[in-house]
This record gives C-alpha cells, structure tokens and sequence, in this order.
C-alpha cells in the first residue's frame, strides 16, 4: 500500500498504521496553489523528531529542479522526477565537457 497524504497528520497516521510508504503530489498540490514542497517538509519535519516513523517517503510528481533540491535538503527518501528535469540537473552538474567524465564515473562505481 502506498498511502497519498496531502496532509501531515494522514502521512503520520499512515506510518503508524505501517505503510512502508508515503507519497506526496508536489506538482498537484502547487498546480492547486496548496504549496506542495511545504508539505514535504512538514511531514519531514515529523519524521526526523518522531523515532518510531519507519516509513519512507516519496515525493512524487516533483517538476522543477529547484524542488528536487529542496526535498532532498528536506530528507526525502525518494523522489519522482520528469526526464526534462533530469536533462536540467545534468546539464547545470555536468557542463558538455565533463558529460563523458562525468558518465564514466557514475559507471565505475
């Protein structure tokens, strides 16, 4: 089961209730103008001072290259991430002629 919560209390009630999971529709929630990447980091929040929260959590529907950032600054465990995003992130980490070294170093290790 993998639990939407589009609320904190529903993402730590999920968690108590065992889910091994919880996702949270970033883009959505910003396409409703309900601030998707302050949710992530309040159930996070959560997480990070409740011990007994095991469960992972996804963040999903993530659009922009600036809320990949924040939500792995905020902790999340996984995230889902458009392909044009990712071209995004490689371009700005790995300029054209780093791209080869770049690639070679990921597959080494």
């Amino acid at each position: 089961m993998l639990p939407s919560a589009f609320q904190p209390t529903r993402a730590l009630l999920a968690a108590k209730a065992g889910a091994a999971y919880i996702s949270s529709f970033v883009g959505g929630l910003d396409d409703l103008g309900l601030g998707g990447m302050e949710l992530v980091r309040e159930i996070l929040t959560i997480k990070i001072n409740d011990p007994s929260f095991n469960t992972e959590f996804l963040g999903s529907s993530i659009r922009i290259s600036l809320h990949v950032k924040q939500a792995a600054m905020a902790g999340a465990d996984i995230a889902t991430i458009p392909s044009g995003c990712l071209e995004i992130l490689r371009n700005i980490f790995f300029p054209r002629r780093l791209r080869q070294d770049g690639a070679s170093f990921f597959r080494t290790r």
